[in-house]
């Protein structure tokens, strides 16, 4: 009975924390400072640590009492609704299976590098790089083909290599960098997109010529800063980027310079910096590319009508636990939309795990950078023509 009894309030204390984790995300996705973020998390950490001192707390109180008095409006209610909350987790674990069985990708190849052994003693690197298991020295490189519907058919076959989040700071190894970037320079796409937070380090900075200026495509180097850069040095961040050829697309919509003249792409870093980009000065018939830092603007990307948007912040949640996956990521939809490639109506959401981070962990959430190559849509190819044969009618 008394195993019975404990293991029903480790259940409630366990759902008694999700409120707690799902606050943690919400305001974690806010544009506070690093100062008020530290104060808010040190509360709900604080908030967590009572929760599970009251759980103990009403355990012992029923174990020390007569067996026949009845249980408490506080007993009951702690149980009730803590175990309630339980349901909270597992409609998450749910979820996130579900998205990471759902394939919304034509075809994906995935290679796993590691420098694990080769740079985790490297003068300089944190120790923490060592620890069993972090992948924090590690890379994925995916390759997929996704259909977009909208595309013109001349554009068919268009390539972008996206990541996110490097992090540039003491205690990562340049030479890690240095094997990543080699990578993505094997990539060769058309045009390449940075979805922000290049550094926490502004000394750091002095990596951006040697990095970021040996990559370099027929269509462009685009990027958009993140949080990071917002808190630590954004100008000075901007600077460097350009310096280095890449193209700003903070609060911009500019055409892209493929052969078809219909592509259009645009760059945010709202909440923390900026606007949203003017999409309605663009006709309505171009096909949409977005960078944005956060995935959170994926609601109003929808309304926008783009096609395709390229997000990272959240780091796939950095640490995964085995099947119940990220509990951690800084989005107001919390880990629904951590990391992976998702459809929402008409629209591909990219969400990038990102290549580093403050904290220099990862557990189950590989770095990772991403090639994609577009393709036309079936609908795409059978509603075109007819659009040519209306114009063809009119004007005759």
């Amino acid at each position: 009975m008394q195993i019975l009894l404990l293991a029903g309030w480790i259940m409630a204390t366990f759902g008694w924390l999700r409120p707690i984790v799902a606050a943690i995300n919400y305001l974690s996705a806010k544009p506070y400072s690093k100062r008020t973020l530290q104060w808010i998390h040190g509360v709900l950490f604080v908030c967590a640590g009572v929760v599970g001192l009251v759980g103990a707390a009403v355990f012992a109180i029923r174990l020390l009492s007569i067996e026949t008095l009845a249980p408490s409006i506080l007993e009951t209610g702690y149980l009730i609704c803590g175990v309630g909350l339980v349901g909270w987790w597992i409609a998450d674990v749910v979820e996130w299976q579900r998205a990471c069985r759902r394939s919304v990708d034509e075809e994906c190849h995935l290679q796993r590098l590691s420098w694990k052994t080769a740079l985790q003693h490297h003068p300089g690197a944190s120790r923490l790089l060592g620890l069993p298991g972090n992948e924090v020295l590690m890379l994925e490189v995916a390759q997929r083909i996704i259909r977009c519907e909208g595309l013109p058919e001349v554009s068919s076959g268009l390539s972008i290599a996206h990541f996110s989040d490097v992090h540039f700071r003491e205690g990562m190894p340049l030479e890690y960098f240095r094997a990543v970037f080699e990578e993505l320079g094997r990539l060769r796409p058309d045009l390449y997109i940075f979805t922000g937070d290049l550094h926490d380090d502004p000394d750091c900075l002095r990596w951006v010529p040697e990095l970021f200026g040996s990559l370099h495509a027929p269509l462009g180097c685009y990027f958009v800063l993140g949080n990071h850069d917002w808190q630590a040095d954004h100008v000075n961040a901007r600077i460097a980027l350009e310096d280095a050829g890449w193209i700003d697309l903070a609060g911009r919509v500019l055409p892209l310079r493929d052969p078809s003249g219909e592509i259009v792409i645009a760059g945010t870093e709202f909440p923390w910096m900026g606007d949203l980009p003017p999409f309605a000065s663009m006709p309505d018939n171009r096909f949409r590319i977005l960078a944005s830092h956060t995935p959170d603007l994926w609601r109003w990307a929808v309304d926008q009508h783009v096609h395709l948007m390229l997000a990272g912040h959240t780091h796939g949640g950095q640490c995964r636990l085995p099947i119940l996956g990220p509990v951690f990521a800084p989005s107001v939809d919390g880990v629904r939309y951590a990391g992976g490639l998702y459809k929402k109506n008409s629209m591909y959401l990219h969400v990038s795990r990102g290549i580093s981070g403050k904290d220099r962990l990862r557990f189950g959430c590989l770095p990772e950078i991403t090639r994609f190559v577009l393709k036309c849509s079936p609908r795409t190819e059978l509603t075109r023509p007819k659009a040519a044969e209306a114009s063809h009618e009119n004007g005759s």
